[in-house]
């Protein structure tokens, strides 16, 4: 069985099943879990996480994001506005193949480099890390700072997949989650919307990996939608993870407002 986006599907042989997967992954995949023998899949994030769903015993994965999904061990799944990970099992052979990823510009491409830079920053200063994690953190972070083909930055967030399976992601992700949830804001644009606080915070430079313009991009102010600030901040206030986080203050709603821009 093939696994593949609407933008992946053409590289997939006509003569095969496929399934397409369409926007965030729901849990209606879950009535599919485990059925399929062998499963190849080609596509970003959301498909590499249905086909670790779909996989009974083989697993050839695609990526064309630098989601990290195809070497971590779980998949993210949605039940309406509520987020929860299905445990898995890394891809069995994970191929970066240089044609699939020639569609990866524009603002895809830059939520997917967010996505793998709040891989690092997450797991860097959280408090389950380890030496070994916060070296491969740092390697990451080291190597964003200079241009990279798609290939490479694919290839990179593969390394981001082998880090959060050391340790769980924790404050970013957390507080993406309900921006997803309830406004389907894609996940590395409402990653985004927190890197400018992040960095201010923890004394980073921001411009060390974005530029100026990608920065004004990311500004939650700048999503099209009217956020409800009380109850994104509840919805924050779910995940236990964020205080995983060390911010150097107490992470309270006031916080993450500041940390979003609010």
């Amino acid at each position: 069985m093939y696994v593949a986006s609407p933008s992946t599907v053409k590289f997939v042989k006509e003569y095969e099943p496929c399934i397409i997967i369409t926007g965030k992954l729901t849990t209606d995949i879950l009535r599919l879990e485990n059925k399929f023998d062998e499963v190849i899949a080609i596509g970003g994030g959301a498909v590499m996480d249905a086909a670790k769903i779909l996989s009974k015993h083989r697993l050839i994965c695609n990526p064309t994001t630098a989601s990290g999904s195809p070497t971590s061990a779980h998949s993210v799944v949605w039940d309406g506005v509520n987020k929860t990970s299905v445990q898995g099992n890394p891809a069995d052979v994970v191929q970066v193949v240089d044609e699939y990823c020639e569609g990866l510009t524009g603002e895809a491409l830059l939520n997917t480099r967010v996505d793998v830079w709040a891989h690092a920053i997450d797991t860097l200063y959280s408090e389950k890390a380890t030496a070994k994690s916060k070296t491969l953190s740092d390697s990451i972070l080291h190597r964003m700072k200079s241009p990279m083909t798609n290939v490479e930055l694919v290839e990179l967030g593969n390394l981001g997949g082998d880090l959060i399976r050391m340790v769980p992601t924790t404050l970013m992700h957390g507080c993406s989650y309900p921006l997803t949830g309830h406004y389907g804001i894609a996940h590395g644009r409402a990653l985004s919307c927190m890197v400018q606080g992040i960095c201010d915070v923890k004394g980073l430079n921001a411009t060390d990996w974005f530029t100026k313009d990608e920065l004004n991009s990311m500004s939650i102010h700048r999503l099209g939608v009217n956020i409800n600030k009380s109850m994104i901040l509840t919805e924050i206030l779910k995940y236990d993870k964020i205080h995983e986080f060390d911010l150097g203050v107490k992470i309270t709603p006031s916080v993450i407002a500041e940390l979003f821009g609010m």
